[in-house]
């Protein structure tokens, strides 16, 4: 992992040797109150953002490494996506539970730490569609969580043809 990498895919992760000595020593949990995914099946990106529905924070699995100044990167676990974000996009994170955190941080056993590379249950997420601010990489805070107004909706006719509704 020498240059930044943001994401990892759990079902290759011990066969990449990078990634697979990162597991084996340097996993952590990464505290987030959200993360986005765009659905691409338009012609225009539509924004949506993925928050607990019952905690404050999701626990992301993750690996880290320090580079030579010191400084440490860390590379998000992803799975298969849930089946209510299936419909958004293909891939999430690894969303750990409470009562695994230990296990993913101290437990040197794979096939546990296999178990928890997996999708979360369905009713932890909440998706929803949000502003079109958060497109733009260089936009950030509460704005990029502002629900989308609606007003623009997103229709596919077909597989070549995308309409709007105002």
């Amino acid at each position: 992992m020498s240059r930044a990498i943001i994401n990892a895919r759990s079902e290759t992760i011990w066969e990449k040797p990078s990634f697979r000595d990162l597991m084996n020593s340097q996993r952590c949990i990464i505290p987030v109150n959200a993360f986005y995914e765009w659905d691409r099946k338009y012609e225009k990106k539509i924004p949506y953002s993925i928050s607990p529905s019952h905690e404050k924070v999701f626990a992301l699995a993750g690996i880290y490494q320090s580079d030579s100044r010191g400084n440490k990167h860390c590379c998000i676990i992803t799975t298969d996506a849930n089946s209510p974000l299936s419909k958004v996009h293909h891939r999430m994170p690894v969303i750990l539970n409470n009562d695994s955190l230990e296990d993913w941080l101290f437990s040197a056993d794979r096939s546990q730490l296999n178990r928890l590379m997996q999708s979360c249950e369905d009713d932890l997420i909440q998706i929803d569609r949000v502003s079109e601010y958060v497109n733009n990489a260089v936009n950030d805070g509460p704005e990029c969580m502002r629900k989308s107004d609606g007003k623009e909706k997103y229709v596919k006719q077909d597989e070549n043809q995308v309409g709007f509704e105002f």
